[in-house]
């Protein structure tokens, strides 16, 4: 079984964790090398949303925070490998199979 805080999220809300979280890093890119940041953010398909920016940090917290807890949660019984294997296996990695498959 999946942590309890990944239990029920769905393929397509991965999908949307994923691309918000992508727009996330690029706004941290885009911070670093100096640019400001609008008070609105886009997120494109499949997300298709804009958030005021205080919204999207907290969405973007969220994550995170629920990203940790899955991790500490799984860690109690498995190693960092296992791990990965799990969640490949899973389609959590969902992101990275539409990066790499072009989807």
């Amino acid at each position: 079984s999946i942590a309890p805080e990944l239990e029920g999220v769905s393929v397509e809300e991965r999908r949307k964790i994923f691309k918000v979280m992508q727009v996330a890093y690029d706004l941290r890119s885009k911070l670093i090398h100096g640019d400001k940041l609008k008070n609105k953010i886009a997120i494109p398909a499949p997300v298709n949303r804009e958030y005021a920016l205080g919204e999207f940090i907290e969405l973007i917290k969220a994550y995170l925070s629920d990203s940790i807890k899955a991790f500490i949660s799984l860690s109690i019984n498995e190693n960092h490998n296992q791990i990965l294997d799990r969640l490949h296996e899973s389609s959590l990695a969902v992101g990275i199979n539409q990066q790499t498959t072009g989807q």
